[in-house]
């Protein structure tokens, strides 16, 4: 296993070619965007042509006022992770400097069952099937911080037989089952937070390797209508949607889409899995074979669901692309023109 201070020197550089492609392609964006718009003041060198043209007034170029933006990261550390959870925390990490440097507000959590983590399953009647929720990284932190928190994290996962690291870590990031609606949930009621806080655009992204263990229960009932305290307005399931924890899953993405929050679910897979009920495509597991990566689009309301096949030789390159370059796309493609 490599030394810390190697792997950091590594994400570093990895950062600074984030942010350079950050800006880049934001400019990029603000150029196309752009318009020209007339002044009142008469150009002097155009006056010549007054009597044939009416293009004699000075004009100026209206740049593109950028959104603000927001990202919001779901990692499952459920035991099936083992294998890829350093890799995607690692990626997560970078994206959290990242955003950092660049004043884009960011949260990133991870969750699983983990019975080191409280003896209580219930909160005044709503079963949280003994959810481990882990705020890793917020905007709070500073750039230091995020450091640290990732070198005590790279030490517990890579020296485990450290009695140090087991005692004070394993609390936080112990592995367990796969609460995923639950946890999800409470990204809801953090994105919308975020947005009456005045962010413009977020982005809330989940990423899992297998589907939910859970449902969403409230005093023994399984939920089949929710009332959201944002908005006052009550949501049901959808009747089409057979499967019970699909259709929460969706029903809790209807209410990001209605705030304008964008959803994406990165799903580690060697097959199409739980969605492929829901497409008519058939040639999806040949090609995540062949491919790594296939893309599905506003399925359970998910904007986009990305599948890797995580038994790919180049999976962590794959995870690294999923968690930075595409989020890094995206935010760059979110401006206004100036009205004035």
């Amino acid at each position: 296993m490599n030394n810390f201070d190697d792997v950091y020197k590594e994400m570093i550089g990895t950062i600074n070619s984030y942010t350079n492609q950050f800006k880049r392609k934001k400019a990029a964006w603000g150029l196309h965007n752009s318009k020209l718009r007339q002044k009142g003041s008469i150009d002097m060198s155009r006056i010549f042509s007054y009597k044939t043209s009416d293009n004699i007034f000075q004009k100026k170029t209206l740049q593109p006022k950028e959104k603000s933006h927001g990202i919001i990261i779901l990692i499952d550390n459920s035991g099936s992770m083992t294998e890829d959870i350093l890799t995607v925390v690692q990626r997560a990490t970078e994206l959290a400097i990242f955003a950092k440097r660049n004043n884009i507000s960011f949260e990133c959590y991870t969750f699983t069952s983990n019975t080191w983590y409280s003896n209580s399953n219930i909160i005044e009647n709503f079963n949280v099937n003994g959810l481990c929720l882990v705020n890793l990284y917020n905007k709070t932190n500073s750039e230091k911080e995020i450091r640290d928190i990732f070198a005590e994290y790279y030490e517990y996962k890579t020296n485990k037989s450290s009695s140090k690291y087991n005692t004070k870590m394993r609390t936080n990031w112990g592995t367990g089952g796969t609460p995923l609606l639950t946890a999800y949930l409470a990204m809801v009621e953090r994105a919308k937070i975020m947005k009456l806080s005045g962010i413009q655009h977020i982005n809330v992204c989940v990423l899992t390797d297998g589907a939910a263990t859970d449902e969403l229960v409230y005093c023994g009932n399984t939920v089949t209508s929710f009332l959201d305290p944002f908005s006052q307005m009550i949501y049901e399931l959808d009747t089409s949607i057979k499967v019970e924890t699909d259709s929460q899953m969706d029903m809790l993405n209807r209410m990001l889409r209605d705030f304008d929050i964008t959803t994406s679910h990165i799903f580690l897979t060697p097959s199409v899995g739980m969605y492929g009920k829901y497409t008519t495509h058939t040639d999806i597991n040949e090609k995540l074979s062949k491919d790594g990566i296939y893309i599905l689009n506003n399925i359970l309301n998910f904007n986009k669901i990305f599948l890797i096949n995580n038994y790919s030789i180049n999976n962590k390159e794959k995870v690294r692309y999923m968690l930075t370059n595409s989020i890094v796309d995206t935010l760059c493609q979110y401006y206004l023109i100036e009205n004035n």
